[in-house]
């Protein structure tokens, strides 16, 4: 969905294969930190304090789905 409304508005450069987003313009945006990628259920209960400040904990089904 994001990505068709980025492409609508024009922000897709074929030269780079990516969107150059103009953050100005938008009325939606994203991000991610790859650190919700990273980390697991468990490690968040291994190192508690030194992780815990990117949640969300996702289980492995859902971390595949965002790769996808």
């Amino acid at each position: 969905m994001l990505e068709k409304y980025y492409e609508n508005l024009g922000f897709l450069r074929e030269d780079i294969n990516a969107f150059a987003v103009d953050f100005s313009v938008p009325m939606v945006t994203v991000s991610c930190h790859i650190e919700n990628l990273m980390w697991k259920g468990s490690d968040y209960k291994a190192q508690k304090d030194k992780i815990f400040f990117c949640p969300p904990v996702r289980e492995s089904g859902q971390n595949k789905a965002l790769f996808k």
